[in-house]
């Protein structure tokens, strides 16, 4: 537990149960849909939030060894999350042993208040605990916030490429770091 930089409530940062599915499924959902309802058909986003959301996606992650998954709460109450799993290595990747952060989502109310730094800072201390050399993560070319983020947490920006959901296709970046100290 920690108190946020700015005197906000206690922070308590922990691995995701079981028993959190439907409130990983509820968060993700919201802050997806905060993200993405304007540049998406309904439809499209409609899928993927059935895929990518459901109960029995959230369970088949938290039951994966292999994902590292860690909630966010104040005061109880889940504000944001981090996944990462081990993925296909990416060419543009130098070395094995690689990890993607697929998630670093926080609610809007909960925003720049030092909450993703803090996921984030876990999140790849349970990585390099892995033994995992370098961490990867797709990111929307136009989120200039979360490009800026990642870039003062150490991700480099490699190149970009296209990322389908649905019949829409979004530009996203491709950033890396090293996790070896």
């Amino acid at each position: 537990m920690k108190t946020m930089p700015n005197g906000d409530k206690t922070l308590s940062i922990r691995p995701a149960e079981e028993r959190d599915a439907d409130l990983l499924a509820d968060l993700g959902t919201r802050t997806f849909s905060d993200a993405y309802s304007r540049t998406l058909s309904a439809e499209d986003l409609d899928d993927y939030l059935h895929k990518a959301f459901s109960r029995k996606q959230m369970l088949e992650d938290i039951t994966d060894p292999d994902v590292l998954l860690f909630l966010g709460l104040i005061s109880n109450t889940l504000c944001a999350y981090i996944k990462l799993q081990p993925t296909s290595v990416r060419e543009c990747i130098c070395g094995a042993n690689q990890i993607e952060l697929l998630r670093l989502y926080v609610l809007c109310g909960w925003r720049d208040r030092g909450i993703g730094t803090a996921l984030m800072d876990v999140g790849l201390k349970a990585a390099r605990d892995k033994a995992y050399k370098s961490c990867w993560l797709k990111v929307w070319d136009e989120n200039t916030k979360a490009i800026d983020f990642y870039t003062n947490k150490g991700f480099a920006i490699l190149g970009n490429e296209p990322y389908p959901v649905g019949s829409t296709s979004r530009n996203v970046v491709l950033m890396a770091c090293p996790l070896e100290e």
